[in-house]
């Protein structure tokens, strides 16, 4: 069985630089506080734990070699909100923030470089579940809905036996804006108790409910949902925290684990951060007990991920959302499937979340859809690839040359926001990383193998090389618009409102 280990140079070994400038305590301190305004808003809810069965036709699928129903795995999917790869041990971080991930990634295989196409929750996701990316699918940005029309990952597991179920933290991710598709049971109402924190007023606007709540109540609801359920078939649960997104507030004492080493503004985010992902970490383990105990001697299929990482100020931000450094758009990606995933793999190959899904089917042997996309000329509703020979100690030829697109859509404006303006767009090739937003009149290229920290653009000096790279993002961004579908909805008012808050909308 072959081994593939992460080179020495390799930029996830490599942990946030030490020596670049650091911003003021006045901005750093500045930076908080709005970050800590920002999500305090609260969206309606009551609480209650909700069906959801979203309509529309069931998926087309074939399946090639799937298992007989005892031995098809319960699988468990859990994403992990603004979490960064580089800061957990499996990808040679020196804190201990995530003992239970990383013996996770000992028991099965971690992909060393993944990407997330955008630096977005909904977006992401989206990308996820559709094997497409925002540009296709409609979701450039948070705000927007999945369309009933496109085919998802639950969607195609029920149809094909799976019992689903999910439970999101945050209210972008709640069913009113398409997440639902495919789940047998959603639980995304969250009540005025369970918030990250309580924020009655926001801008003179009286806030409502909830809008969002902590991982442990969320796997709260998930063992509770996963105790009522019967073992006759397989089960595909989806769980979404949303620690450590901002404000960075770990209950009980992870909250000070790291803190009280340093004063610095920003050591300090960084600390505070940490202490968000041990919670995390530590709620995980708790659902992926449960999971296991439920499933008893079916094999379960466990997956962790996130849906984009943090600024923590690497290039003057603190959040994310803002640029494409890798810092905001590289995740982790564990997999375990214990007596088919080798354990300890690690995988150099490049992946993107756009592959989870065509992944995971690949696992199960079971087939995308094959329908022509409506109102396209091209087949297959999934653009990723399939990376599972990889996981079963094969090969996938061809990912040498492979190109990982990013995008993201500029929209902030106003005061306290940096007002930039239309796409910026990057692309990933080998070693190479290109970044361009030409509203802003910016092209910045990166030697991620001699740069990893992205310090140092050789757009100049390498101009004809990032002629050759921008050309080819341009190709790609008309042909992604030609493949998005008409009429993506927005949000109601009630719904826009509790975003802007966020800065998600405009």
């Amino acid at each position: 069985m072959k081994k593939r280990t992460l080179p020495r140079s390799h930029p996830l070994l490599h942990p946030p630089a030490n020596d670049i400038p650091l911003p003021s305590r006045l901005e750093a301190l500045a930076s908080g506080i709005v970050g800590l305004m920002l999500c305090g808003l609260i969206a309606c809810g009551e609480g209650r734990e909700t069906a959801v069965n979203e309509p529309g036709a069931p998926a087309e699928t074939s399946q090639t070699s799937l298992p007989g129903d005892s031995e098809r795995p319960a699988i468990l999917l859990v994403t992990i909100d603004t979490l960064r790869a580089d800061h957990l041990g499996a990808y040679g971080y020196s804190r201990d923030t995530s003992p239970h991930l990383d013996r996770l990634a000992e028991e099965g295989a971690v992909f060393g470089v993944v990407y997330a196409p955008t630096g977005a929750t909904c977006p992401s996701h989206a990308t996820l579940f559709t094997s497409r990316s925002p540009m296709a699918h409609g979701v450039v940005r948070n705000g927007f809905v999945l369309q009933d029309r496109e085919k998802t990952l639950a969607e195609i597991l029920q149809a094909t036996g799976w019992q689903t179920g999910a439970f999101v933290s945050s209210y972008p991710l709640k069913s009113d804006f398409g997440f639902g598709q495919g789940f047998e049971h959603f639980d995304g109402d969250f009540n005025a108790s369970e918030p990250t924190f309580v924020q009655p007023r926001w801008e003179g606007k009286k806030v409502k409910g909830a809008f969002d709540r902590r991982g442990d109540v969320t796997v709260d609801r998930a063992i509770s949902w996963l105790e009522k359920q019967g073992a006759e078939a397989p089960i595909f649960l989806w769980a979404h925290l949303f620690d450590p997104h901002a404000p960075y507030a770990a209950p009980g004492p992870d909250r000070t684990r790291y803190t009280s080493w340093t004063d610095d503004p920003v050591a300090r985010d960084v600390a505070l951060y940490d202490a968000e992902i041990r919670f995390a970490d530590a709620q995980v383990a708790r659902l992926q007990r449960a999971f296991e105990q439920h499933a008893g001697s079916r094999p379960t299929l466990i997956v962790a991920t996130s849906d984009h990482g943090e600024g923590l100020h690497d290039h003057g931000y603190r959040t994310h959302n803002r640029d494409l450094f890798d810092e905001e758009v590289r995740v982790p990606l564990v997999v375990r499937w214990t007596g088919h995933v080798p354990p300890g793999l690690r995988i150099d190959e490049p992946a993107h979340l756009i592959d989870l899904a065509p992944t995971l089917l690949g696992l199960l042997g079971i087939d995308p859809p094959s329908e022509t996309r409506p109102g396209t000329s091209n087949l297959g509703f999934f653009d990723g690839q399939d990376l599972s020979p990889l996981l079963l100690g094969g090969e996938v030829p061809g990912l040498e040359e492979r190109v990982l697109w990013l995008q993201r859509a500029f929209y902030r404006r106003g005061r306290r926001q940096l007002g930039e303006r239309g796409w910026g767009l990057g692309l990933r090739k080998g070693r190479w990383k290109y970044i361009e937003a030409r509203a802003e009149g910016r092209r910045e290229l990166y030697d991620l193998v001699a740069d990893p920290d992205e310090r140092r653009s050789l757009a100049e000096e390498k101009s004809e090389f990032s002629n050759e790279l921008s050309a080819r993002l341009t190709a790609w961004r008309k042909r992604e618009f030609a493949e998005r579908r008409s009429g993506t909805q927005k949000v109601r008012p009630e719904q826009a409102e509790a975003l802007r808050a966020l800065g998600y909308v405009e």
